[in-house]
């Protein structure tokens, strides 16, 4: 479909004013708005003589840079030439009813949006007014591991990362207590942020002999390799008949803990909360 105009920015219509010499039939170049008289379609063109409008019959508009009437004008008439240039839109998306872009697109300036829409079917990111980012719905997944977020800082500053975080279950155990373990109590919970771990569990065994120093076995990660200062771990309960209450530390470079019994006879009920660091 074809529109009128050849761009907004430079709007719908250009004005040529031209002053004629004695009998000058042709017009063409600079005007006297400074403007070099171009057209495309002569369709689209008006012509005025002194404020009236010419026929087509009257002049001649074929080469798109100039207009020849078919009179010769008298000197100091006003000849105004208006060319509406025509053309057709194409490959454009719609301000009013949107679209898409199949290519990159690049913003020089300002951008402005109301949110940004994942796949057409939710706005899933919106900044407002005071540069708060929200997140819809949805998680954030960093395409490149090892990778995080930077907290009350301006610039990659390394003690502000926080590039790590997690949580799960793990197994554990009671060695050296010459029992099994019972059903359900296989499991303890932990969370991992950044170099911290937090644990917490119970273990139930049945009756059971212990000979030797009695470990919890089994954490998620080993404890630091420099220090045991890093480490807390709270034990409440029995352990082989015994009972214990008492708050040890992890060895270095260790996923076990002394829980302070070396000999016992009878059944294990423990529950423990503890904290460390990996690194």
């Amino acid at each position: 479909m074809p529109y009128i105009g050849t761009s907004p920015s430079n709007g719908v219509r250009r004005v040529y004013t031209y002053t004629a010499t004695e009998s000058q039939t042709t017009f063409s170049g600079a005007s006297n708005e400074g403007s070099t008289l171009a057209y495309v379609d002569n369709n689209y063109l008006d012509v005025y003589q002194n404020g009236i409008l010419l026929g087509s019959a009257d002049y001649t508009s074929t080469n798109g840079t100039s207009v020849v009437l078919a009179q010769a004008a008298s000197v100091n008439d006003i000849i105004v030439i208006i060319a509406y240039d025509v053309f057709s839109v194409a490959d454009t998306v719609s301000k009013t009813d949107g679209g898409t872009f199949d290519g990159a697109v690049t913003v020089s300036g300002a951008f402005t949006s109301q949110g940004i829409d994942d796949n057409a079917d939710a706005t899933s990111l919106t900044i407002d007014t005071s540069e708060n980012v929200t997140l819809n719905s949805g998680n954030i997944i960093f395409g490149t591991a090892s990778k995080g977020i930077y907290l009350g800082v301006t610039s990659a500053t390394a003690s502000n990362l926080l590039d790590d975080y997690e949580e799960g279950t793990f197994t554990h155990s009671l060695t050296n207590t010459g029992a099994t373990i019972n059903g359900g109590f296989t499991l303890g919970t932990y969370v991992k942020v950044g170099a911290l771990v937090f644990v917490c569990g119970a273990v139930v065994y049945g009756s059971g002999t212990a000979s030797s120093q009695v470990f919890l076995s089994g954490l998620p990660f080993a404890n630091a390799v420099h220090s045991r200062s890093h480490s807390v771990m709270s034990f409440e309960g029995t352990v082989a008949g015994t009972t214990v209450s008492r708050t040890a530390r992890i060895s270095p470079s260790s996923t076990t803990v002394p829980t302070s019994v070396s000999g016992g006879t009878g059944g294990s009920n423990l529950v423990y909360m503890g904290m460390y660091s990996v690194v």
